[in-house]
């Protein structure tokens, strides 16, 4: 058989034909590399002496860029793995044979991952992209001069890198009478030599890419000052989360660099991603920044927290990889500048980034607020650079490319300060840091991180690894800060009601369950009802139908108001704590205040909201209940309905035809969406909407919709679809 077929995960498959020499990674999500080890396709080799890895050397890129919310197309590690594990690009290497990686798919999509690759490789491009961040000319210079010592003199275009196979109509050649077509949208046929194989590249609805590794299922404790690891490996550890930490500060909860699988991580410590108050990012690279999709998958704008450079690096970068206009990075995140060298002031946690030495813009923080008469302090040290190397690059003109000394001084101060807590990068090699220049460190405790090596006997003389979840406590807190949440979810539940009457509400117990516990059985009676204060309620339906309830929902909450027993079964789906709240003062409560008929009403409007692929998840009662309070109900006939620009429909019951001149592109039905692109995004839309007769709409002004970052993310990747459906018409 010539051809290999090896499915690895969904969404990614790899095509073996060694007599043409071509290997294809098939779709490229997020930590693509650490699967391809993990199903021995990537494994060390060597040719005279020389030792390096196996692994593809084609890619095909999805035509999808997003796929259920997650990105399908991140291929800098993929091709970084190809050119420096395997060699295809190192002077007189082995496996350097003048071939060069290969991109393939829709010009679209290739167009799009070599300009990230790029920025990827290099973050900042020109002294004037750094000058545009603030920095002051001589500073930028000798920035940019730094880049070009990392680059060995210049900054490489990834065309002169990478070779390019863009798919349009009919059979391409890949390369040695490899041939390749587009069966459908997403759906590939390879062939060679009268063989050929189907490759498709399409996730089932509410699939997702999983992990390569398995995380325990845990909890934290919200402390005054505390720092949870949640990650110590690097961008191919397939045993462990990348370098990140959480970080508790008076309640609450901030991440330190957007890591790949962060939704899982999240999970996994029974966090809702509507509970991070922000994310402090170190740099760009895809190990550090690809689980940005898990911050978009919110239903408020996360803060991010970075300097000016990472800042603009990031838009740049996202800017390439989805092809949009850098302002909608700053439409989906609420982006905040961190001075450099400065202490930075954020609700009493102080944190000050240093600029650290690496091929694109990259800070270390330290972290510290004040405690007693002292500070407490935490240094985050992601993607240094080993003292040694960073002593190979000074130069004595300003104009060589290098740093000066004066840099380097500042550099090696900064990764010497003392502090309470510290963890750093030993990952090792041109762009890492080494253990050893930390055998002096006064700091207290130190935490080795970013390899995927185990440590040796020295290493564990000067720092130590830690287990993923374990917890640092720098200032313990007796204060119960689930009070304050449940206070937040009462306000928004029950926002006409004075604060004095709410805070009865206070005095009921708090109760913990288990993952898969079960909270209310189906047609049971109930006795209580139960406010969501953390973690995730998955609901059952009869038809087995999921619906994932978040913080601050009541539930049990119809059962308590119509007497109806629940139809469905609600089950914990971490470590979850919840509000126990006596059923019959529930409805007394709700009676008292005339709320029944309206809380019944946005019970009904609430479910059904929460079954579209619109409202699914990650978005929370108070959120869901501006969104009732805005829609209107409409019942509309053919002849009469004219779809609005500012406005976004949901189908209650009816069809919709989706036209293009007189052309029906699709039908849509109860559930779906409409509008959004021209409402939300201010896209024009080159669609006309016709209804059937009876057909009853859901109609919600952009207004309360577009600061809803995860509205946006999916109404963006319904968009790229649609996008691509238009040019395959066209070609």
């Amino acid at each position: 058989m010539m051809i290999k077929k090896t499915n690895i995960i969904s969404g990614l498959v790899y095509i073996e034909i060694p007599e043409a020499n071509l290997y294809i990674q098939c779709g490229a999500p997020a930590e693509s590399v650490k699967h391809l080890k993990k199903n021995n396709i990537i494994k060390p080799t060597s040719k005279n002496d020389v030792p390096f890895e196996t692994g593809p050397n084609a890619i095909l890129l999805s035509d999808s860029m997003i796929q259920n919310g997650e990105f399908s197309n991140m291929s800098e590690f993929s091709v970084l793995q190809m050119l420096y594990m395997q060699g295809m690009i190192l002077p007189n290497h082995p496996n350097n044979v003048g071939l060069k990686p290969i991109l393939i798919g829709s010009k679209k999509q290739v167009t799009s991952q070599i300009q990230y690759i790029y920025r990827g490789n290099y973050g900042l491009v020109s002294q004037k992209e750094i000058e545009d961040c603030g920095i002051k000319s001589d500073k930028a210079k000798e920035l940019m001069n730094m880049k070009l010592k990392f680059a060995f003199g210049k900054l490489q275009d990834a065309n002169d890198l990478l070779k390019s196979c863009i798919l349009e109509n009919g059979k391409k050649e890949i390369r040695d009478e490899v041939f390749i077509q587009r069966k459908e949208y997403n759906i590939f046929v390879i062939s060679y030599k009268g063989q050929s194989v189907e490759v498709d590249l399409n996730l089932a609805k509410n699939q997702t890419y999983p992990s390569t590794y398995t995380l325990p299922q845990s909890k934290i404790q919200r402390e005054h000052f505390s720092i949870v690891h949640t990650g110590q490996g690097d961008g191919w550890d397939i045993n462990k989360p990348s370098m990140n930490s959480i970080i508790s500060f008076a309640g609450k909860l901030y991440i330190v660099d957007a890591v790949p699988n962060l939704k899982y991580i999240l999970n996994s410590l029974s966090i809702d991603i509507n509970q991070i108050e922000g994310v402090f990012q170190t740099h760009t690279h895809d190990d550090h920044l690809a689980g940005i999709t898990s911050l978009l998958r919110s239903d408020k704008k996360i803060k991010f927290f970075a300097s000016k450079l990472v800042l603009s690096a990031t838009a740049k970068k996202l800017s390439a990889l989805l092809n949009f206009d850098e302002s909608e990075f700053y439409n989906l995140v609420d982006a905040h500048e961190l001075k450099i060298d400065e202490w930075n002031d954020i609700d009493g946690l102080e944190v000050a980034p240093y600029l650290s030495p690496h091929p694109v813009e990259t800070t270390i923080f330290v972290f510290r607020t004040l405690y007693k008469d002292m500070y407490k302090t935490y240094g985050h040290f992601a993607d240094i650079v080993s003292i040694d190397i960073l002593k190979g690059m000074i130069v004595q003109n300003k104009e060589d490319i290098g740093i000066l000394q004066e840099f380097y001084d500042e550099v090696v101060k900064n990764y010497n300060q003392t502090l309470d807590l510290k963890k750093v990068d030993i990952g090792g090699g041109m762009i890492h840091g080494n253990t050893k220049d930390f055998a002096n460190d006064k700091t207290k405790k130190i935490i080795l991180s970013h390899t995927s090596k185990e440590l040796t006997e020295e290493e564990k003389k000067i720092g130590l690894g830690v287990p993923f979840g374990y917890k640092d406590i720098l200032i313990s807190s007796d204060v119960n800060y689930d009070l304050d949440l449940i206070t937040s979810y009462l306000k928004s539940n029950f926002s006409h009601i004075s604060e004095a009457q709410r805070k009865v509400f206070l005095d009921f117990n708090i109760i913990d369950f288990a993952p898969k516990q079960i909270i209310i059985n189906e047609m049971q009676d109930i006795k209580n009802v139960y406010l969501i204060v953390s973690g995730e309620v998955e609901l059952i339906k009869k038809d087995q139908s999921k619906i994932v309830l978040k913080p601050g929902i009541i539930i049990g909450e119809k059962t308590a108001l119509t007497k109806d027993l629940p139809t469905g079964k609600y089950i914990a789906k971490n470590f979850t704590r919840l509000l126990e709240i006596p059923i019959d003062f529930f409805y007394n409560f709700v009676n008292k205040n005339h709320l029944i008929e309206s809380m019944i009403d946005k019970n009904i409007k609430r479910l059904f909201l929460q079954k579209t692929h619109l409202f699914e998840d990650a978005i929370t009662y108070s959120t869901l209940n501006k969104i009732i309070e805005e829609l209107d109900e409409i019942d509309v006939t053919k002849d009469t309905f004219v779809a609005q620009n500012n406005k976004l429909y949901i189908i209650v019951s009816g069809k919709v035809d989706v036209k293009m001149h007189e052309t029906v592109l699709e039908t849509l039905s109860k559930g779906d969406h409409f509008g959004g692109a021209s409402a939300i995004l201010s896209y024009p839309s080159p669609y006309s909407f016709e209804v059937t007769d009876g057909t009853i709409l859901f109609s919600i002004p952009e207004s309360i919709l577009k600061d809803i970052p995860i509205v946006r993310w999916k109404i963006l990747e319904r968009l790229e679809v649609q996008i691509q459906e238009l040019l395959d018409m066209l070609i």
